[in-house]
């Protein structure tokens, strides 16, 4: 008999919890994009990473100079869908010289996410990880 009035108990305490979780919706879809990003790159100093809206604004994202072999912070910003996203760079390891930017559009699902800049020639690979 006293297994029964355990069960309701334990019903009522997860109620509980979840109705003290916030939206659930938030359980099932992850609404932010958490960005760290790692410079692959042997020549070049990442500046910034802004997200460029379709009115051509950008908002800023990673704002930190990212030297090559190091990683950025992790930065959440409530990011998800299809965004371009604005790399701010030098070409040179040590920051110096002309700012230049490059551009590539991507879908972002939320979560963490991890994104790996290489050179390759004049160009460079976005690639997430």
């Amino acid at each position: 008999m006293k297994k029964m009035k355990f069960v309701p108990l334990v019903l009522a305490l997860f109620a509980c919890c979840m109705a003290l979780s916030g939206c659930l919706s938030h359980w099932f879809v992850d609404s932010t994009s958490r960005l760290q990003v790692l410079n692959d790159t042997a020549d070049c100093t990442l500046l910034g990473i802004d997200v460029v809206g379709s009115d051509s604004t950008y908002k800023k994202w990673i704002d930190e100079t990212v030297f090559p072999g190091e990683r950025s912070r992790v930065v959440e910003e409530d990011l998800v869908g299809d965004f371009t996203l604005r790399l701010r760079y030098t070409k040179s390891p040590d920051g110096s010289g002309k700012e230049r930017v490059a551009t590539e559009s991507f879908s972002l699902d939320g979560g963490s996410l991890f994104l790996v800049i290489k050179s390759e020639g004049d160009s460079l690979l976005w690639k997430f990880k």
